[in-house]
């Protein structure tokens, strides 16, 4: 990129975007260090795997409820003081693991993490159009994803390094400054992100969600984009179930098998999302959003099925190239489902809308590891994984001949 091109970057041209975008950068890496030395931590205390498993169980509880709870609290204040109150409590809370040992403290202190996250992430998700420009939401949305996949790929790095070097304490503390910084970074925003006035305001947190419903029901565009994200969510259940079975008890390159697929899965998110902008500019939305997510759906599926070794290529070459196609195509359909869903949805029902849709995301997604685990009981890995890109594809087909009939396109409808 030249120097001309990058003082054309959104983090020149917008000093509140850059803010935002590096304390959330910051914090998300601090966040993977503090989920690795909570991980091991508690394992080691207890060295039981069942305990392990209700204390990842307790922590995705929140993501049902204080997902649109959250956008309910984002659409009625200030976005950005509600996110500096998340991250001042995540900030003390954390060091709390310091001092007490005790597992039901865990327990009690994972949720209420796992709660202020979910708040947090309504509100960061639906603050973008109250500081960008729609017309570079495309572009901020390529940033957001592009540093999630740089965190996904350094973050469980970092934690390793840390709890090996300073111990579990130090990895909390640093987790604590990560949050610290990220509220310096709110503040430096300056101004108020105050929530939009509201046409009709609903005091019952029953008719607030009823009305949302019917805004998604009929969004057009947008109803359509997240019954594909949904189904998404479930068929990719067999990828997040089979992937460490797969690589389970294999090295390669001097490394685990399940540290190098994730590190491809992250550089071909990366290139997506970086990829998005230019692309949408070229394709239209709905072709783009659907091709995006076959991509992601051939590459993961292929992951498993494509033969392990092949004369001339080293052992699981091919299987690395699909889970970095599969990451392309992920990183592309996350930055176009979220511009479309903030280009169109009110702002003053933005929050609401954002934690709600995370809310069906996340129970596609739990759903399809379930079922996954169920079926490999009975199934060898590889027809679970067909069944769960068959199901994507289905959905493909059957959403983009519904948008090509209707003509939907997102810039007209």
């Amino acid at each position: 990129m030249t120097i001309q091109g990058i003082k054309k970057s959104l983090f020149f041209r917008n000093r509140r975007f850059f803010l935002l975008w590096l304390g959330q950068f910051i914090s998300s890496c601090g966040g993977w260090i503090n989920y690795v030395a909570l991980n091991v931590l508690l394992y080691e205390i207890t060295g039981s795997g069942s305990v392990l498993g209700i204390f990842f169980a307790i922590r995705t509880v929140p993501s049902l409820f204080f997902g649109p709870f959250g956008g309910f609290l984002a659409d009625r204040i200030d976005k950005r003081k509600l996110m500096i109150i998340c991250d001042s409590v995540r900030a003390v809370a954390i060091l709390t693991f310091i001092y007490l040992r005790d597992v039901n403290i865990f327990f009690i202190l994972g949720f209420m993490l796992a709660a202020f996250d979910k708040i947090y992430s309504s509100s960061s998700s639906s603050i973008l159009p109250e500081i960008v420009n729609k017309s570079d939401l495309m572009e901020a949305n390529s940033y957001s994803k592009v540093s999630q996949s740089i965190t996904t790929v350094i973050g469980p790095a970092l934690g390793g390094l840390v709890i090996g070097f300073w111990g579990y304490n130090s990895a909390f503390i640093i987790d604590s400054c990560t949050f610290v910084f990220s509220v310096i970074t709110l503040i430096a925003m300056a101004e108020k992100i105050l929530p939009q006035k509201v046409s009709r305001v609903r005091e019952n947190l029953y008719l607030e969600f009823k009305d949302t419903f019917v805004f998604l029901l009929s969004s057009g565009i947008l109803f359509y984009f997240m019954i594909l994200r949904i189904f998404d969510g479930l068929g990719s259940g067999a990828y997040n179930t089979v992937l460490p079975i797969f690589s389970a008890k294999v090295a390669i390159l001097g490394g685990s098998l399940y540290g190098w697929l994730l590190t491809c899965w992250g550089i071909g998110t990366f290139l997506g999302a970086v990829s998005a902008s230019r692309l949408s500019k070229k394709i239209n939305i709905s072709a783009l959003y659907c091709g995006s997510t076959l991509i992601m759906a051939l590459g993961m599926g292929g992951t498993f099925l494509v033969p392990v070794q092949l004369a001339f290529l080293p052992p699981y070459f091919l299987s690395l190239c699909c889970i970095a196609l599969g990451g392309f195509g992920d990183g592309v359909s996350g930055v176009v489902f979220n511009t479309a869903l903030m280009e169109r949805t009110p702002r003053e029902m933005m929050g609401k809308v954002f934690g709600s849709i995370s809310s069906f995301i996340y129970v596609s997604c739990g759903s399809g590891m379930y079922f996954a685990g169920v079926a490999m009981d009975f199934f060898p890995y590889g027809g679970v994984v067909v069944f769960g890109t068959s199901i994507i594809i289905f959905a493909i087909l059957v959403i983009w001949s519904i948008l090509k009939f209707r003509f939907i396109d997102i810039k007209k409808a």
